[in-house]
């Protein structure tokens, strides 16, 4: 199964991974410090246009949690 991963720091920094193993999740936990990590199980790699009311939602929590 293909997943959309992200990663946000303290900062507010986000990155975008795609993952078809989820091995990658546990190893970029190590060297990513202070992330929150979302998965959309399924979702393709343009996830924006596939789920967008989904991908609104996760980002408006996040920036409430970052405020």
């Amino acid at each position: 199964m293909t997943s959309e991963h992200y990663w946000s720091t303290s900062d507010g920094t986000r990155l975008f991974y795609r993952y078809d193993d989820f091995t990658e999740y546990e190893r970029m936990r190590r060297y990513v410090r202070d992330c929150t990590f979302v998965a959309f199980p399924g979702a393709s790699h343009s996830m924006s246009a596939e789920i967008p009311d989904r991908c609104a939602q996760e980002y408006a929590s996040f920036l409430k949690s970052a405020a």
